[in-house]
């Protein structure tokens, strides 16, 4: 039986045996959590995190207050924080780790938006 709560504004209603699983019906749970949390971050880059890393989208985030406190905005809803996240935690080595197989933030990003990141986990990497 499905329960409904109010978090940061966002209605969310939470289905006890989806919990613990990466479906659509966490994302809610972990964006009203996230809402709460980091209420100086807009809530349209705190849903693609909240898809992309689901509980440990507050791990990327970390002790981030602000926009600022999340570095470089690449586009796509990439940020410099997701970056690092990636690179120290999910392996990302190169560009393409970070903009297709982990993220799809190179969809909508120009070509020169690619670059950049790309220039960035470059050198991250050391590579």
């Amino acid at each position: 039986m499905p329960i409904t709560s109010e978090v940061a504004g966002l209605t969310v209603s939470k289905v006890s045996t989806c919990l613990a699983c990466p479906c659509a019906h966490t994302v809610p749970i972990v964006l009203a959590s996230l809402c709460s949390r980091y209420p100086s971050i807009p809530v349209d880059l705190l849903r693609p995190l909240a898809r992309r890393h689901g509980t440990l989208a507050s791990t990327v985030l970390g002790d981030a207050r602000t926009l600022d406190d999340l570095g470089e905005s690449f586009g796509g809803g990439l940020t410099a924080r997701e970056v690092d996240y990636l690179v120290e935690h999910e392996w990302a080595r190169e560009p393409d780790d970070v903009l297709w197989r982990r993220t799809k933030c190179g969809l909508p990003m120009s070509a020169s938006q690619r670059t950049r990141v790309g220039a960035y986990v470059r050198s991250r990497t050391g590579r």
